[in-house]
């Protein structure tokens, strides 16, 4: 429906669960992390001319090439709100169709604080993003992916 032919993941993580779903599938994946170590063991592992990871501080990237779809899981319980808008920002001038972002039923947010994660809501202050296209149950019970055309975002 949504004819995804490329993924730009952020973070990726060590490749795990995504793996699955990129494989044996005409997807082009680029899978962005800032542990440099990490990066370089999917190199070793699972670079192919499908697959690749980049080294990047996420907060401050910009990217030009085209996706079909950012994803972007388990990442914004980690950094402090002003990040998780800076790189709301940063996708709204990206080449993307789609962004999935996980997000949780939380009723306040909080700042994080260095070292600990909290629960993200991106639907209430201080994001307030519109309501997504599409939005799955994730594994915890009140959590999930929502799913922005990148238009909706940019309003």
């Amino acid at each position: 429906k949504y004819k995804i032919n490329s993924i730009l993941d952020m973070p990726c993580g060590d490749f795990l669960w995504i793996k699955e779903i990129v494989r044996n599938k005409d997807i082009d994946y680029l899978g962005i992390d800032i542990v440099d170590e990490l990066i370089k063991n999917n190199n070793l592992k699972f670079k192919n001319e499908k697959n690749n990871f980049q080294s990047c501080d996420i907060v401050n990237f910009e990217n030009k090439k085209k996706f079909d779809l950012v994803l972007i899981r388990d990442l914004f319980l980690h950094i402090k709100n002003s990040d998780i808008i800076k790189i709301i920002n940063n996708l709204k001038s990206m080449n993307i169709k789609y962004v999935a972002l996980n997000s949780y039923n939380n009723k306040k947010n909080l700042d994080v604080t260095i070292g600990q994660h909290r629960k993200v809501n991106l639907l209430i202050e201080p994001f307030n993003l519109e309501k997504p296209i599409y939005s799955f149950k994730d594994f915890e019970d009140d959590k999930f992916f929502h799913i922005y055309d990148i238009q909706t975002l940019k309003k």
